[in-house]
């Protein structure tokens, strides 16, 4: 982090302080609702990834994990008949990277669904009884040496669920990313929605943002749609722009290389002629000239508009909609969404 931190453009340059202080609120309001935080503590700590290699956590939330060892003898089990999850691939890149792995494959309940069943189906199925009996007796079978056992990433909504699994088939459990939803970040995200509530929040689900209310050179209020076509306000105090780059929405582009921001059309920065977008070979491991793409902020985090003033005193932009960094490449992207966040948070609360 401090490297990049260093590299002026860079959101780290303006947030790194902060990533601590966002790191502590997630943690703890993770811990509260029964979610532990995966930490490396001195032995490096890997998430086993769908193709079965090794990805470095320095912080870890929602997910199940556990700290492969090299004298670990890993069983990697699937679910039979269901895509896109390939344990005997896994097993075979484990086996390479000079682990002993194999793998099998159980049946879980078909819960409906044109073609494959959804995670959340299966999650829900295994934190019954029933189907926490139904995976122990299938598995068990099929263990044979093995220390540690690895799972698509379905262990249940509740965090006892894994345990429990653990408990009973006399082993460690970890899980291994899967089909959307992500029963991970499902776990994460109601976590902190419970914490968010629990303080009074509130939490709007389907509105789309058409624009703000400013005046006077502040944001009072947030324009939302409605069913009925016209747009409803909803008041505030400032407003913290999260809404993501290209892929998440907040940032989009069209045929003649125009990007602009959706909300404001805020000025987009780092815009190249739309053939040098992409000048690195696709896994080539390097950054992409349009990853840096987004938008530039002062040092609170105000973006800036076209007269390269901040745009309103009391609006924030933060995590993948800013400019000057490859989250992707650098392995940045949680780490910014939380520094960011943390910073923006601290300065809405005090706006100028």
């Amino acid at each position: 982090m401090n490297a990049l931190a260093a590299q002026a453009d860079h959101p780290y340059a303006k947030t790194a302080a902060a990533l601590p202080i966002g790191a502590g609120v997630v943690e703890r309001a993770a811990r509260q609702h029964g979610l532990a935080a995966q930490l490396p503590n001195g032995t490096p700590l890997h998430a086993v990834t769908a193709m079965g290699k090794l990805r470095p956590i320095a912080f870890g939330l929602g997910s199940v994990t556990h700290a492969l060892q090299p004298s670990d003898k890993i069983m990697i089990i699937g679910v039979d008949g269901w895509r896109d999850f390939y344990g005997g691939l896994i097993a075979d890149n484990l086996n390479a990277a000079g682990f002993k792995a194999h793998a099998g494959v159980i049946d879980l309940p078909h819960m409906g669904g044109n073609f494959d069943d959804w995670t959340t189906d299966y999650a829900n199925y295994l934190d019954t009884p029933e189907g926490r009996a139904d995976l122990v007796r299938q598995v068990k079978p099929l263990v044979r040496d093995a220390t540690v056992l690895g799972f698509p990433a379905i262990l249940g909504f509740k965090a006892e669920t894994a345990r429990q699994l653990a408990q009973e088939l006399g082993g460690p459990v970890f899980e291994i990313p899967t089909l959307t939803p992500s029963i991970p970040g499902l776990r994460l995200f109601h976590a902190l929605r419970r914490s968010l509530l629990a303080r009074g929040g509130r939490i709007t689900i389907g509105a789309t943002v058409t624009g703000l209310e400013i005046i006077n050179g502040r944001v009072t209020g947030v324009q939302a749609g409605t069913a009925n076509g016209r747009a409803r306000v909803i008041p505030a105090d400032a407003v913290i722009m999260a809404t993501g780059g290209l892929y998440g929405g907040g940032l989009e582009s069209d045929y003649t290389g125009r990007i602009c921001e959706t909300i404001l059309d805020l000025p987009v920065s780092n815009v190249s002629k739309r053939d040098d977008w992409f000048t690195a070979p696709l896994l080539s491991g390097q950054p992409q000239p349009i990853h840096a793409v987004g938008l530039n902020t002062d040092a609170d985090l105000r973006p800036l508009g076209a007269d390269g003033q901040p745009f309103a005193a009391n609006l924030y932009a933060v995590g993948r909609l800013l400019a000057g960094y490859s989250p992707v490449v650098e392995g940045s992207a949680e780490g910014v969404d939380l520094a960011t966040g943390a910073l923006a948070a601290q300065k809405a609360l005090s706006p100028v």
